[in-house]
């Protein structure tokens, strides 16, 4: 199975968060006033598909044009991706809570594996322990 890239996790959670069901800035932007949740998500996926001066000119919400102007210019996405990922305050925090739906979305399978893994251990314990079979 392919890993979830944060490009691709992006793209479905500003899908899931709109009442529209789209991946169209514009369409998003216009979504902003009623929807203060996608602003974070959104200048991410912006700066994802190099799109963050297309938001700029599309953006006609007071809140939106704020984080996009408190957002550092000039930077590439791996950039941002970095940032986000060494916790850099250039970022406010809710920048980084998108990040970290993220990262549990990415790892939710591993998690789950080793989750599992603790109980078969505590079930195996538990059988010796009482000396009991499988049947």
């Amino acid at each position: 199975m392919k890993r979830l890239s944060f490009r691709g996790f992006l793209g479905q959670y500003v899908r899931a968060l709109s009442a529209a069901g789209t991946n169209n800035i514009r369409i998003l932007a216009n979504e902003v006033c009623s929807n203060h949740r996608l602003v974070e998500p959104l200048i991410l996926f912006a700066f994802a598909n190099n799109k963050i001066d297309y938001l700029r000119s599309v953006s006609r919400d007071v809140i939106l044009c704020e984080a996009i102007a408190q957002t550092p210019a000039g930077l590439s996405w791996d950039e941002v991706q970095n940032a986000l990922n060494e916790r850099n305050p250039m970022f406010s925090a809710e920048f980084h809570k998108v990040y970290n739906s993220y990262i549990s979305v990415r790892d939710r399978i591993m998690s789950n594996n080793h989750t599992k893994e603790l109980m078969h251990k505590r079930i195996l314990d538990l059988k010796n322990a009482k000396k009991v079979s499988n049947y």
